[in-house]
């Protein structure tokens, strides 16, 4: 599945080859793609493990709306405030308060976020054994990971605001069956006290 060019979609409103491409993005893809614009041109590229775009047997990209909700089940739909991507919550059934928000475009998963909430937030989500503390990706990606660990495991970010890591890319697919199609991917790390306390991931393959 891939993404169709849509004339509905917010153009991003950036330089270069990105902007030409603009099209085709999910509105929080233009969001995040925005953010890293203006890296110094000796960023190092980073080759994104895919094993990160995977977690409890669901796969960006790849699940959909039913596959979710046949796992996880039925959650309340919402949006941020500004934001057109629909998002789903999902919270552990124990004390840790462990949140899972899931984002779609057009009924495909192109994104999740992992965080601790609030006590007060945590009754909005739909409880699940699927969510829990212990949560993480296919790679290894998980809450409470010093940035040590995460620099081994991700190696150097793209960028580095104060505690917040991105790792960035936005290239030609190699894989198979999507060969000439662009593969945007896009890992938002935020850390207090030197321990992982948010993770944001966004994935996508369009025109």
């Amino acid at each position: 599945m891939k993404l169709k060019r849509n004339q509905n979609l917010d153009p991003l409103p950036t330089k270069g080859s990105a902007a030409r491409r603009s099209s085709s993005i999910p509105p929080i893809c233009a969001l995040l793609l925005a953010s890293v614009t203006g890296l110094s041109d000796d960023a190092t590229a980073r080759s994104i493990d895919r094993e990160h775009f995977k977690i409890i047997g669901l796969t960006l990209f790849k699940g959909e709306i039913p596959d979710i909700e046949q796992k996880l089940g039925p959650a309340e739909v919402f949006h941020q405030q500004g934001s057109s991507t629909p998002e789903r919550c999902y919270t552990s059934k124990g004390d840790d308060r462990t949140v899972r928000i899931l984002e779609d475009w057009t009924g495909v998963l192109i994104g999740f976020r992992i965080y601790r909430s609030s006590p007060a937030s945590a009754p909005k989500c739909t409880q699940t054994p699927y969510v829990s503390a212990q949560i993480s990706t296919a790679g290894g990606l998980r809450l409470g990971l010093t940035k040590a660990e995460v620099l081994k495991l991700l190696g150097a970010p793209t960028r580095t605001t104060g505690n917040l890591f991105n790792y960035h890319e936005d290239i030609r697919s190699q894989t198979k069956g999507k060969e000439g199609l662009w593969e945007y991917s896009d890992i938002n790390l935020k850390f207090v006290k030197d321990g992982l306390i948010s993770i944001h991931v966004v994935h996508t393959v369009r025109d």
